[in-house]
């Protein structure tokens, strides 16, 4: 049985349901998520390669966004890539948890 992280988190302003992956690279969003939440979507100078947390095997990752992340009565600014991903509205990887661990 394999047990996560989630919780149900304010991203944007709106409640959505994020997943903690300590081993994704990348903080992203669903296309669904960011379009319910209205965050200002930008194309990436350099699109990337996505082989985890997406529908099927790989992904490219062409857009990007920059929301905040509330938990209790904390914000945090994130970068979001724009991504295909189950389950999840967002997940946050390691770039989320280094930068707010010790916060």
């Amino acid at each position: 049985m394999h047990q996560v992280i989630a919780a149900n988190l304010r991203v944007g302003g709106v409640d959505m349901y994020v997943l903690f992956d300590s081993g994704s690279t990348t903080n992203g969003v669903s296309h669904e998520a960011a379009h319910i939440a209205k965050l200002d979507v930008f194309q990436l100078k350099e699109p990337m390669t996505l082989q985890l947390g997406c529908v099927g095997s790989r992904s490219r990752v062409n857009f990007g966004t920059r929301s905040s992340v509330s938990m209790g009565n904390r914000n945090f600014p994130c970068f979001l890539d724009i991504v295909n991903i189950e389950h999840y509205d967002v997940i946050l990887g390691t770039p989320f948890l280094k930068e707010y661990y010790d916060s």
